[in-house]
């Protein structure tokens, strides 16, 4: 019972923290694949730093301080997002509009 009460308290919030890394590739890559790499090693160095910030500001404030910082960044992704949400939707019309445009006629 124990086991089923933390999995329902973790997994929800697990998959909404871990969906964004790959749903932000998918839309960077639509964008633009080359950067991938460095988007890979950015996330990872984040990740480092997030895991030991989260420590000192537990130990210096409290958990909760930890929690509301936590939260207060993933809040501040949500332009990033938007605006790469845009931005592939663009490349993806701008692409199928080039692919479906009638080709020029020379000496017509």
């Amino acid at each position: 019972m124990r086991a089923l009460v933390s999995l329902a308290a973790i997994v929800p919030s697990g998959v909404l923290m871990g969906f964004g890394f790959p749903t932000g590739m998918r839309l960077v890559n639509a964008i633009d694949a080359r950067p991938t790499p460095w988007f890979w090693a950015v996330n990872g160095a984040a990740g480092v730093l997030a895991a030991g910030t989260a420590v000192a500001i537990s130990i210096a404030f409290s958990i909760n301080v930890s929690l509301w910082v936590g939260a207060t960044c993933y809040v501040l992704l949500a332009p990033i997002g938007i605006a790469l949400v845009a931005t592939s939707r663009d490349r993806a019309r701008s692409l199928i509009a080039a692919e479906t445009a009638e080709p020029a006629r020379i000496g017509v």
